[in-house]
This record gives C-alpha cells, sequence and structure tokens, in this order.
C-alpha cells in the first residue's frame, strides 16, 4: 500500500499497482516491482536458502 506524508506534494513510501516508491538520499524513486525469476534457482542458491531457514 503506498502512502503520502505531509502535504499533497509530500513524500511517497509503498507501492501503488506494480510501482514501487522510495527514499533514496533525500529524493522520491519509483521502480518496477520485480517479476518472478525466469530461471530456476541454482544449487548453491537452493543451499544457501536452506541454510537461512534453518537459521530462522
Amino acid at each position: 500500500m503506498g502512502i503520502i506524508h505531509s502535504s499533497l506534494l509530500g513524500t511517497i513510501n509503498g507501492s501503488m499497482g506494480n510501482l514501487v516508491f522510495y527514499q533514496l538520499n533525500g529524493k522520491t524513486v519509483v521502480r518496477q516491482k520485480p517479476g518472478p525469476r525466469k530461471k530456476p534457482a541454482s544449487e548453491r542458491q537452493l543451499y544457501q536458502q536452506k541454510a537461512f531457514s534453518i537459521g530462522q
């Protein structure tokens, strides 16, 4: 959910639709939400995911 802080042209944080708003060095930046991965995770990535889940 996007949030507008202060006045009409204040800061915006969060997401609206497929856009993400965030602050970077005092400026509002807009980017598109990342889509699904196009290729499967490698063995090393799967290992790291498993190790992280065990640590949690």
